[in-house]
Parts: C-alpha cells; structure tokens; sequence
C-alpha cells in the first residue's frame, strides 16, 4: 500500500505491516497511479511528477518547469501513452515527448480515466470523452457540470462527482441517477 499525504509525504505499508517513508514532494501528493514500465508515478500539488521503482528509490519524472508550475492533478495512461490532467490543460506524455491538447487549453482537469477504448476527461468546464483509437474523431461532450472526481463501475456505467451538483450516474451519455444532499448524500460537493 502507497500513500501520499497533504505535506507531500509518500509512505509504504510493507506485508509485515511495518511503514517505511520513501520521499517528500514537499507539495500535496494529489494521484499515486501504478503504472507496468514507470513503476508508480506521483503527481504532485507543485507541478512535479515523481516516480517511486521497484527498489522504492524515489525521484523526479517530469519537473514542474514541463508544466509552467501549474498543479498535475490527476494522471492516467493506455499502454506507454500517459495521459495528464493539470490546473492548465490536458497533457499526454510518451517516448520522452509531452504535448499540450489544444482541445483542452486552460481546462482544469481534475480527474481522468479510461473508459473501454475512450478517455473520459472531468473538468471544471464539464465531462468529456475522446476516443483512443481514432485522435481525430469528434470531442463527445457528456455533460456540462463541473466534474471533481470519476469512476467507472462493475457495470461500466460512469459516476461523477461534483462540486454542487452531487452524485452523478451515466449509463453511455444518458443521465440515470443523480444523488443530493435531500437524497442522502451528506453534501452536495463530492470530491472522492
């Protein structure tokens, strides 16, 4: 188990159950992703993405300079292309080039995730899915609510969380729940 904390301390709970600290971003640690050529990768509040190996050696990735200083906020990837949501856009990253999608200049993605064979984008302008297969095919816009957080369930139906708009449910792009704070939820900002 990996994880990163609000002072930016990355730590490991070992299968003996003992902790050991590994590094300090010294930045809030916002996403810990596993990925099978990077080991894990820690996307950082100050813009630095880190990387933890096998042998928990930990060190820079990409420096925040990549990023104009701006928060990465959130990463994902399909095979060695790593797909990055930062406070100014969306970032992809592959064979020692990161590139700015212009679609997505001055977006704030907070979260990403792939979705069968489409990433899904949550941000503060609303959800969108692209295609992963076909780069050129339209921007499918799933909704206009501001997104904090996203899952994909068991079901492959999409939820969202927002910052006053609840608990969303998506089933492809038709809305089919919504949950607020006068139907359970303890608040209408859902950031996990």
């Amino acid at each position: 188990i990996y994880i990163g904390g609000a002072e930016g301390q990355i730590v490991s709970r070992s299968p003996d159950r003992s902790w050991l600290e590994i590094g300090n971003a010294n930045s809030q640690i916002n996403e810990i992703v596993y990925h099978p050529t990077h080991n894990l990768l820690v996307a950082a509040e100050n813009g630095n993405i880190y990387q933890v190996n096998e042998q928990k050696q930990f060190s820079f990735f990409l420096p925040a300079t990549a990023f104009e200083e701006k928060s990465v906020l959130s990463i994902t990837y399909d095979e060695d292309l790593l797909f990055l949501g930062t406070e100014s856009g969306l970032k992809t990253f592959s064979d020692g080039k990161l590139l700015t999608d212009s679609r997505f200049e001055n977006y704030r993605i907070n979260d990403l995730l792939i979705q069968s064979d489409r990433l899904v984008l949550g941000t503060d302008r609303g959800i969108f899915s692209l295609s992963l297969n076909n780069p050129k095919e339209a921007i499918i816009k799933i909704s206009n609510v501001p997104a904090t957080t996203l899952l994909v369930d068991k079901n492959n139906r999409l939820w969202v969380g927002s910052y006053r708009h609840g608990l969303l449910v998506f089933d492809g792009l038709t809305l089919v729940n919504q949950y607020f704070l006068n139907t359970g939820l303890l608040d209408n900002r859902v950031l996990s």
